[in-house]
């Protein structure tokens, strides 16, 4: 089990419901919201800000991780699960959540994960962070938002893209949700609202790749100052050992079934990243 310090559930909360509380206003010009279901809640803000719009029912999901006593959703309104494995959920909703949570699902088991979101509710708010976005350490499957939208079409749920344009500079917002969040619906569900139609008119097929200027300047360091150069050297060491990480990861769960290529890939990812390493020592 992780555990997690105060300061971290502080930060988390604080930085959630100041989102949520800008977000879940626009999500319910769209679709209903009167049961929400959260995939990888943690302490449930999000939950909680969606009970105070009016919704009468909640869930979250999430790992053994979370403190019970740091929950702000009644206990009964937890369960347990592990996202990264198969998992079921009681109930069916009108919006199910996974907010930043995604990329620690093993990239076998996407599309059963989307298909889980899916049966649980005709709409679906994503916000799935994008490649070499970070963030836990844990991120083993980062992926651009088409990637996403592809899985969902397979179950008949279009893509709207209609929360990041109205977030996007919004300084209450934190930028990883400015940044990804895109909503997900069946599609019979286009005739039960215009304003939802109208959205999915106008959102591009694919969803734009968009990177937001808070995560650009916080990796943009001037090659020309050795910090810098080290920095970037140190950061392309990391993501390179990351893979290899997730590939032996990988080997690990599925021994007798993982391809040789998928070995050489690691072998190959954790010689470049050693060789980055080495670039940066001599740097210094």
């Amino acid at each position: 089990m992780e555990i997690f310090s105060p300061e971290f559930y502080s930060w988390m909360r604080e930085g959630s419901l100041r989102s949520a509380r800008e977000i879940v206003p626009l999500v319910r010009r769209f679709v209903r919201t009167d049961r929400v279901v959260d995939i990888a809640c943690g302490t449930g803000e999000w939950l909680k800000v969606f009970r105070d719009h009016g919704s009468s029912g909640v869930l979250g999901v999430d790992a053994d991780w979370v403190l019970r006593n740091k929950l702000v959703i009644e206990r009964e309104e937890f369960i347990v699960a592990d996202i990264t494995r198969t998992f079921a959920v009681p109930g069916k909703f009108d919006l199910a959540l996974m907010l930043e949570a995604i990329q620690h699902v093993p990239a076998g088991r996407a599309r059963e994960t989307v298909r889980t979101l899916t049966d649980l509710a005709p709409a679906v708010l994503l916000s799935a962070p994008i490649p070499y976005q970070g963030g836990s350490g844990d991120d083993v499957h980062e992926q651009w938002p088409e990637y996403w939208a592809k899985l969902f079409s397979e179950v008949n749920y279009v893509c709207i893209d209609a929360i990041r344009p109205q977030i996007w500079m919004n300084e209450r917002v934190e930028w990883w949700y400015s940044q990804n969040m895109i909503l997900y619906v069946r599609k019979d569900q286009l005739d039960l609202n215009s304003a939802l139609r109208a959205a999915y008119e106008s959102t591009p097929n694919p969803p734009q790749r968009l990177v937001h200027p808070k995560l650009y300047e916080s990796r943009s360091i001037p090659w020309e100052q050795p910090e810098g150069r080290v920095e970037r050297i140190a950061r392309g060491a990391y993501r390179r050992v990351r893979t290899a990480f997730a590939a032996y990861k990988t080997l690990w769960l599925c021994a007798y079934t993982t391809p040789t290529a998928t070995i050489l890939n690691a072998f190959c990812e954790m010689t470049r990243g050693v060789s980055q390493i080495e670039m940066a020592i001599g740097v210094l």
